[in-house]
């Protein structure tokens, strides 16, 4: 069968060229594997991209933990002014100490912060 190129009338039904069948059956085979792939699946960010992350985590750990020992200090010597407010403010910042560590855990497995819902 010899194609023509170009000479074709408008409206007029062409055949696709071997190469253009071989391309759609490769973008749908591909379509069909991330579809698969991505089904109850995130994408795991690549280790280079969660580095600099680990690192700010882990040094802005701590110096929070070192706050933290520091308020509990003042809260046993009984020194630093209203008790009270150190004490509140304690907890709250053990709370958020727990959520941090919670976030570098997932992001050294490579699991982003959950936003969504899922897992």
């Amino acid at each position: 069968m010899v194609r023509k190129i170009g000479f074709g009338k408008d409206g007029e039904n062409k055949e696709p060229s071997v190469a253009e069948r071989h391309v759609e059956k490769f973008r749908a085979r591909a379509r069909q594997k991330s579809v698969r792939e991505s089904r109850g699946k995130r994408a795991k960010p690549p280790l280079a991209a969660r580095i600099p992350i680990i690192i700010f985590l882990v040094v802005w750990l701590v110096f929070w933990t070192a706050g933290i020992i520091g308020v509990a200090v003042a809260i046993a010597k009984g020194d630093g002014g209203d008790i009270g407010f150190l004490v509140i403010w304690e907890a709250l910042a053990f709370l958020g100490w727990v959520a941090v560590v919670y976030v570098l855990i997932r992001t050294i497995r490579g699991r982003t912060p959950r936003n969504d819902g899922k897992p």
